[in-house]
């Protein structure tokens, strides 16, 4: 199981983020996460993502499935199953890691997160409310 498998430990964040783009897939196997920059930062790589359906943001951050695989990852046979259809089905691959690089730029690039912490802040100041 551990074939083709490397655990680097630690390492700084732009050591990391060079050595992410030579990597096939993202397994996120967190119980809970508040946000997931992990995963946005994997796909803007073309990395596609496996993570957890139930863990916190993580399905909102993967569009509910539509750009990475949800699965239970406290179920080994789930999370096996998704890295057997990820790393055998090549246009699921080529899909999730295109539409992820596509979904991060036009959800989380620096500019739309500006444009609507901007907008968040001029409703704010102009008593708005949701």
């Amino acid at each position: 199981m551990l074939d083709g498998v490397f655990f680097h430990g630690q390492l700084p964040y732009e050591q990391l983020m060079n050595q992410l783009r030579n990597y096939d897939l993202l397994l996120h196997p967190s119980l809970e996460e508040s946000f997931g920059m992990t995963l946005i930062e994997a796909m803007a790589q073309g990395l596609p993502v496996i993570a957890g359906k139930y863990s916190g943001a993580v399905p909102w951050v993967l569009n509910y499935g539509k750009n990475g695989i949800l699965v239970d990852v406290a179920s080994t046979k789930e999370i096996a199953d998704a890295l057997r259809m990820l790393t055998h089905d090549e246009d699921l691959y080529r899909q999730l890691s295109s539409d992820g690089i596509q979904y991060v730029w036009n959800n989380f690039s620096e500019d739309i997160i500006a444009r609507e912490h901007l907008e968040l802040y001029r409703r704010v100041l102009n008593g708005q409310k949701d």
